[in-house]
């Protein structure tokens, strides 16, 4: 057979040409459209390709196979974690411990908030309390010293005083410095804005008239206000006083001493009531 020829296709004689051979030669044709070298190849190509594509498709179909399964493990242990009734009831433990720290966090704050409120009252009472009794608005008892000042020249032997309103003062200045607390003049008490001074041949503490003996009641610690009056510059200008004026100045210790209050004047000003 010769390679001219479709494969299969009967040589003939041209002078016993059969007419129907051309029906033949056409189906042949269609059926036959390759060079026989063609299909040559691709019967010795065709098991080889088919038996890689297999392999191919094998391998394609077991990574598929295998993902898909690792795919569908992970989605069911995602699955498993979040809804399971242990997980949610072990998320709902962690909150609730969350909880409960933060709240006892805040219930610190508050305690040290309060325990610092309650110093700070106390503080304030303190203070308020100790501005009173400076202030000489509310009745005053402690130990501290009674210092009485008696003039030797009186009306009554027709020579005049020579004792002061500063002598007074000096005296006054004397005990607070020694670190009086409270203090009164022949029972007047005697506070920062007290005014001691001379109305004539008179002394006025504020606008009350005090005369001799002056008794001075200083509330504070006893040993303090003693050393003032009897050492350094206090004695001295004591025994200043003493020798200027004739005036005998005694110091005595007092265990308790009662101070009463200034009486508050008001004629205009009333307390509001608190809101």
């Amino acid at each position: 057979m010769s390679h001219d020829d479709p494969a299969g296709v009967p040589a003939v004689d041209a002078a016993h040409r059969d007419p129907a051979a051309s029906m033949l030669l056409l189906k042949n044709i269609e059926r036959f459209s390759l060079d026989p070298g063609y299909y040559d190849a691709a019967e010795i190509d065709a098991p080889k390709s088919s038996l890689a594509r297999r392999v191919v498709a094998l391998v394609l179909t077991a990574a598929l196979g295998f993902g898909m399964t690792v795919a569908a493990l992970n989605l069911r242990n995602i699955n498993d974690d979040v809804t399971s009734p242990r997980a949610l009831l072990a998320q709902q433990v962690r909150d609730a411990q969350v909880r409960v720290r933060i709240l006892d966090e805040e219930n610190q704050g508050l305690q040290a908030q309060a325990r610092a409120s309650e110093v700070l009252e106390g503080e304030s009472m303190e203070l308020g309390s100790g501005l009173a009794v400076s202030a000489g608005s509310v009745r005053s008892a402690g130990p501290g010293v009674v210092v009485s000042i008696a003039e030797q020249a009186t009306s009554l032997s027709g020579r005049a005083s020579r004792f002061r309103d500063a002598d007074l003062r000096a005296v006054v200045n004397i005990l607070w410095s020694g670190g009086a607390e409270a203090m009164a003049i022949n029972g007047h008490r005697v506070v920062a804005s007290t005014s001691v001074r001379m109305a004539g041949s008179s002394i006025l503490v504020n606008l009350d008239p005090v005369v001799s003996p002056y008794v001075i009641e200083a509330i504070g610690d006893p040993t303090e206000l003693l050393a003032a009056l009897q050492s350094g510059s206090g004695a001295e200008r004591v025994a200043e006083i003493e020798k200027a004026t004739s005036a005998q100045v005694t110091e005595t210790r007092a265990e308790s001493l009662t101070l009463g209050a200034i009486p508050l004047r008001s004629s205009q000003a009333t307390p509001m009531e608190s809101q």
